[in-house]
């Protein structure tokens, strides 16, 4: 019987084989890459993928998405019943990506979940080093504050939604106090924020991973007015002025070049 792993590479062959291109790298990103997965979570595998330069050269330029759901049986199913979530981004679309600093796509460079290829260490050299902490901070609070909102709105408070609400806030917080990127492993990067949120708002939220790792993810648990109260109250500071912007593009056109040419100039 093979594994999971066996049977993602399967779909990724078949993939690259029946489209015609090149799957630079294949990774993890969801709560399995987080380290707060339970039992049955699926597998959310994010992909960056090139075709030959000639293709690129079109009045109707290629798709630059393509995404994919299996079930355990790896058949071809909805996302709802996917065991397998695939997502895979052309190169020129990830690049942009990674220009504006999104921080998915620096996601997808960190995680240490690799199924196929190779993460770049250009490409992740460069967002370590040009990543804007503006982006990130606004994004990671914003993305907090959405969470949290959906949650009250549907009255419908479980541990998976507040990790959810905390992963964004403590991946703000520690961009904002460190000037570097988070891990991309939640209770690593929640232990280094362990000051700012307090023994009693830290001790809970380890609770609530370990819940999540039970599979009571979807369990109601009610409002916490703990996780409540720092969540209303967060409010990011202000981050240093971008400078990078024109070196983002150079640098990422060069490597563009490189990968579809092989011209290093």
């Amino acid at each position: 019987m093979q594994t999971e792993q066996e049977s993602i590479k399967k779909i990724l062959q078949a993939w690259q084989q029946r489209k015609g291109t090149k799957i630079l790298f294949a990774v993890e990103n969801g709560s399995r890459a987080w380290r707060m997965e339970s039992a049955d979570s699926d597998y959310d595998i994010r992909f960056v993928f090139y075709r030959p330069a000639k293709e690129y050269i079109a009045l109707s330029p290629p798709a630059e998405v393509d995404n994919m759901a299996f079930n355990d049986k790896l058949e071809p199913c909805l996302l709802k019943d996917a065991l397998y979530d695939f997502s895979g981004f052309d190169i020129f679309k990830y690049l942009h990506l990674l220009k504006k600093s999104n921080p998915t796509a620096i996601e997808w460079l960190l995680t240490d979940i690799v199924y196929t290829g190779i993460v770049p260490t250009e490409l992740k050299d460069f967002a370590e080093k040009f990543f804007s902490p503006t982006a990130l901070i606004y994004h990671y609070a914003s993305l907090a504050r959405k969470n949290l909102i959906i949650m009250r709105n549907r009255q419908k408070y479980t541990a998976k939604k507040y990790l959810y609400v905390y992963r964004g806030l403590a991946n703000a917080l520690f961009v904002q106090n460190t000037g570097r990127l988070p891990d991309i492993c939640f209770p690593t990067t929640l232990a280094a924020c362990r000051q700012y949120f307090g023994e009693a708002r830290y001790d809970l939220l380890c609770r609530l991973i370990e819940t999540k790792k039970l599979g009571q993810e979807k369990e109601e648990i009610g409002p916490q007015p703990l996780l409540d109260d720092f969540a209303d109250n967060f409010r990011p500071a202000a981050a240093p002025v971008d400078k990078n912007g024109d070196q983002r593009e150079k640098l990422l056109n060069a490597y563009l070049r490189k990968l579809l040419t092989g011209d290093a100039s």
